[in-house]
């Protein structure tokens, strides 16, 4: 590892309105599931960040 810092914003994927009500259920639920692990392994480097509420991006 390069020593590099990695924040959540960087990993994290966010999706206009538009775009988000695009999305079908299952893709929803998909990117729920992505952005929970991109925290997960965010925080498990020793960041800890807090993750939008999920049902206010969906």
């Amino acid at each position: 590892l390069d020593g590099s810092l990695v924040s959540f914003e960087e990993v994290a994927v966010y999706f206009s309105e538009e775009e988000c009500s695009q999305l079908d259920p299952a893709q929803k639920a998909l990117h729920s599931e992505v952005m929970l692990e991109n925290h997960r392994n965010v925080f498990s480097l020793g960041k800890s960040f807090l993750v939008p509420n999920q049902e206010e991006r969906l």
